[in-house]
């Protein structure tokens, strides 16, 4: 009998509030995959790359740096990539359809934070 596949999975979220228009909320990288969360131009963007290339969300028609308390949230189940902001309806929400489902290992610390 063949093992059951093994559900590949990533959930990252982040609490923060600043007026900084542009900077990077954090980056978690190994050697071969990544996932960056950054303002640019106040519109929060996710860069990544968990097997399958580099792939970008955002979220551009949301003021993400209004001196507000925001949660954004990064996650992969399986084929879909979804990034949120304040529960993610709308258009706090945007997400990407991919072709590979390999499961990845990555541990954030605090020296993969950026201050």
């Amino acid at each position: 009998a063949n093992p059951a596949p093994q559900r590949s999975e990533l959930d990252i979220q982040v609490m923060y509030r600043t007026w900084d228009t542009d900077g990077v909320l954090f980056t978690i990288a190994t050697d071969s995959h990544f996932v960056t969360m950054e303002l640019i131009n106040s519109t929060l963007h996710v860069e990544f790359n968990l097997g399958d290339g580099a792939k970008l969300l955002s979220l551009d028609r949301v003021n993400a740096s209004n001196g507000q308390w925001h949660v954004a949230r990064f996650s992969r189940v399986m084929y879909l990539a979804v990034l949120t902001l304040d529960e993610g309806e709308g258009r706090n929400h945007a997400s990407l359809r991919s072709d590979v489902t390999e499961q990845v290992y990555m541990e954030l610390t605090t020296s993969s934070l950026m201050y």
